[in-house]
Parts: C-alpha cells; sequence; structure tokens
C-alpha cells in the first residue's frame, strides 16, 4: 500500500534535494537495465519480469513525486497571478 506524505524542507535546500531524487531514480533504472532474464525457464521469466514491472513502478512513483514537488517549489517561487493582477490594478488607481 502507498501513501503521500508530506515534507518540509528550506525553500533553498529543494532544488538539490529534487536533483538528488532524480539521480536516485536514474540509478535504479540503470541497475533495473543491467539485470539479466533467464529466457530458458519460462516460469522464472514470467517472475522476474513482473519483478521488474513492480521495480519500474517504483522508478515511476518516485518520478511523480519529484514532478509534484517540482510544482509545489514552482508555484512557492513565482508570483501567483492573482496577486500580480491585483498589483497591476492597484498601480492604475
Amino acid at each position: 500500500m502507498r501513501a503521500k506524505v508530506t515534507l518540509t524542507k528550506d525553500i533553498k535546500d529543494i532544488p538539490e534535494f529534487l536533483i538528488e531524487r532524480i539521480f536516485d531514480a536514474r540509478g535504479a533504472l540503470t541497475a533495473l537495465c543491467r539485470q539479466r532474464f533467464n529466457c530458458m525457464d519460462m516460469s522464472e521469466l514470467a517472475v522476474q519480469i513482473s519483478e521488474y514491472r513492480l521495480e519500474l513502478s517504483d522508478i515511476d512513483a518516485a518520478l511523480e513525486d519529484v514532478q509534484d514537488m517540482l510544482s509545489g517549489y514552482r508555484a512557492a517561487v513565482s508570483p501567483s497571478a492573482p496577486d500580480a493582477e491585483h498589483e497591476a490594478s492597484n498601480e492604475e488607481v
């Protein structure tokens, strides 16, 4: 079972944190690509493929988490559109 959790970090540490998560995912994918399949035993091959797909799913979930965190980071460091519109309307007065 998977659960979403909240992580609080200093905003200046987030880019490095996200890059580390990307490198972790890349390392896991590289390790996965090095695995060998036993094509001589169909039962074993089926198990290996299933395990491979589960590991790919874990990597995908990790990258999805990075993508979600990146969206949150960008929202935190970018001025919001409604605030910018509000400031522009105040300047016109």
